[in-house]
């Protein structure tokens, strides 16, 4: 007979064979073992289909699918589609859960009706600079759109479990390409979704440098297109401070500071930061995305949370 797990734990990978087991083993290793794991492999060229094809035939409660290249966000769809478990929750094939996630989700997850919880994640940024993220949960009454885009809230995809109905019903947009942990979290409120942060960090992210990231700049008209379609949900506070975070920060990467600072200004204007997110902006907008990594690991080096 069919037994329903209680978890689906989702797991998107393009060419991760070189480090996917040790996600893998982070799954296995957990406390609450009712679980199964569905590995949606996103096109990958390297060994990872034969990898997977080995291990499934290792533990019963792993699956595997293969679909053309479409992205993370499309990756993540079929395996909410695919999944049997009353809850989703997500992994990154270079991430790893801390052996309690799931088991610590479980009380909250009972408590009400399509609750989705999170959790805090320990982001290792390389040459011993770790930090947790976010460095608050959402506040009773504060709206979702503003704890996530003026009040630097932050929702890992990588600690998120939901009710599999909820998830099958919202989905994630498959054309966005960048943001997708906040427009899913801001659509999972919308749809009734109750974000609760947990008590402790419960996974481990890895955010090292690499010089791939140099080439990565954010589309500031592509994104300005997502905000006006988004806009609705937002307060009006939550709107500039996208306006002034990161359309700003397209501009400039784009070699237009002139306009990135104008909308940065204008959003400081219209009540989109307070002064310290105001200041961590500005060194966003003024400096190179190398340089402000670096200046965000002293920082952190020193004790601050930049």
């Amino acid at each position: 007979m069919f037994e329903q797990p209680l978890f689906s734990v989702v797991i998107p990978a393009y060419n991760r064979a070189h480090c996917i087991v040790r996600a893998l083993e982070s799954v296995l290793q957990q406390t609450e073992q009712c679980f199964e794991i569905i590995v949606v492999d996103d096109g990958s060229q390297d060994d990872t289909e034969q990898l997977m094809e080995n291990l499934c035939k290792q533990e019963t409660r792993l699956r595997y699918i293969k679909q053309t290249n479409g992205g993370a966000s499309k990756a993540r769809n079929t395996g909410i589609k695919a999944a049997n478990g009353k809850y989703i929750a997500f992994l990154d094939s270079d991430d790893v859960f801390l052996p309690f996630h799931l088991q610590q989700a479980l009380s909250v997850l009972n408590s009400g009706q399509d609750v989705c919880t999170y959790a805090q994640v320990i982001v290792e940024r390389g040459s011993g600079v770790n930090i947790l993220k976010p460095t608050r949960g959402i506040r009773e009454n504060e709206p979702v759109s503003e704890y996530l885009l003026k009040n630097r809230g932050f929702v890992p995809t990588i600690t998120l479990i939901i009710p599999a109905s909820l998830a099958k019903s919202v989905l994630y947009d498959e054309h966005l390409g960048w943001g997708d942990d906040a427009d899913f979290a801001l659509r999972l409120v919308v749809n009734g979704g109750q974000l609760r942060m947990l008590a402790k960090p419960s996974a481990i992210w890895d955010d090292q440098w690499n010089e791939s990231r140099l080439s990565s700049t954010i589309d500031p008209v592509k994104r300005l297109e997502w905000l006006n379609r988004a806009k609705k949900h937002m307060t009006r506070k939550a709107y500039h401070a996208v306006l002034g975070r990161s359309i700003a920060k397209g501009y400039a990467q784009r070699g237009n500071k002139l306009k990135g600072l104008s909308l940065y200004f204008k959003a400081l204007v219209n009540g989109g930061f307070n002064l310290k997110t105001a200041i961590i902006y500005f060194f966003q907008i003024s400096l190179s995305t190398r340089q402000y990594r670096k200046f965000s690991d002293f920082l952190a080096q020193l004790g601050f949370k930049p």
